[in-house]
């Protein structure tokens, strides 16, 4: 991974068992970065493999007036979504090449008739 990356550094800050197979991870921005986003938008996590950089969006499940957080459920075959589940420690740093997404509700609902 390059060093004069445009990543944002998060690191896992609490994880709570949600069931057996989903897991939220609370992520704390490390970078200075402000983490601001609306209900209904991802973020990207960027994993470095033996191939090379993967990326995988999750959706955010903290309202935007708390601490950032993803819920993660087990995927049989989700290489990253077990690794989350089953390896990721608090503490260990994970990479985001930040918050996306354009299906979210107007600021003003009562226009979108």
């Amino acid at each position: 991974m390059n060093n004069n990356s445009i990543f944002h550094k998060l690191r896992i800050a609490v994880i709570r068992d949600e069931t057996p197979l989903t897991k939220t991870f609370v992520l704390e921005p490390l970078d200075g970065w402000e983490a601001v986003y609306q209900p209904g938008q991802f973020i990207t996590l960027v994993f470095e493999t033996g191939y090379g950089e993967k990326r995988r969006s999750y959706s955010i499940s903290s309202a935007n007036d708390e601490a950032l957080s993803i819920t993660v459920k087990k995927v049989d075959n989700g290489e990253f979504s077990r690794q989350l589940i089953y390896r990721a420690k608090v503490g260990e740093v994970l990479l985001s090449s930040g918050i996306g997404g354009f299906f979210v509700l107007p600021e003003k609902p009562d226009e979108f008739d």
